[in-house]
């Protein structure tokens, strides 16, 4: 119980509320609050400090996911780095992508590219989970991306 409470306090919202919607937005945690309230006192003041913000995150970033600073991009959003990677990425028709009947449709809209020949294979949820060994089986020698959530719609 102790470590719900301290995870409520990171948001402020639920001093007076009970938050249970995600429909795309969602409270900021204070942390995330206080950083984008230093940018902007700094973008106030100093004017663009975007690539300096930029750069100083990647490193953290790539360690998380075990890259290079270098190959780390930020975007604005999920769904826009999912667009860039669907369309960056060269594959042949009969290409095998393989996601879950419970993505948000914004993950699995830019991997249907079925006038290229792509093939998108929905792994189905059972009682509302993925099972991991599910995604496993979906996998095959045409699959050139698995596209899957940590938290699901």
């Amino acid at each position: 119980m102790e470590t719900i409470k301290r995870i409520r306090e990171q948001f402020p919202i639920t001093i007076n509320k009970v938050f249970m919607n995600h429909a795309g937005q969602s409270p900021l945690p204070k942390p995330v609050a206080d950083v984008i309230h230093k940018y902007t006192e700094d973008f106030s003041k100093l004017g663009t400090t975007s690539i300096e913000w930029n750069e100083g995150g990647k490193p953290f970033f790539a360690e998380l996911v075990s890259a290079k600073p270098e190959e780390i991009a930020f975007v604005e959003s999920t769904s826009v780095g999912l667009n860039i990677a669907a369309n960056v990425l060269q594959y042949p028709s009969g290409s095998r992508i393989v996601t879950t009947d419970l993505e948000y449709p914004s993950v699995v809209y830019p991997w249907l590219r079925k006038a290229l020949g792509v093939k998108v294979h929905y792994v189905k949820s059972v009682n509302g989970k993925i099972m991991p060994g599910d995604i496993e089986e979906a996998v095959d020698d045409d699959t050139v991306a698995v596209v899957v959530s940590h938290v699901e719609y």
